[in-house]
């Protein structure tokens, strides 16, 4: 999926992702990642945050 896609491409594991989304559960995350759970709206403004926080300006 393009979750895992984006996951993967930053190098975080599941865990990572779940801590760095305010201690979510593993399974929540694979859960998105298999389709099982829907994706809820404010993910893509966590991950562009997130991203934001990885990725700072002038690093």
């Amino acid at each position: 999926t393009e979750l895992k896609e984006w996951r993967e491409k930053r190098g975080l594991a599941r865990e990572d992702l779940a801590a760095l989304l305010e201690n979510l559960s593993v399974r929540t995350v694979e859960g998105w990642e298999q389709d099982r759970f829907k994706i809820p709206t404010f993910l893509p403004l966590a991950l562009a945050e997130i991203d934001r926080r990885l990725n700072p300006k002038g690093a």
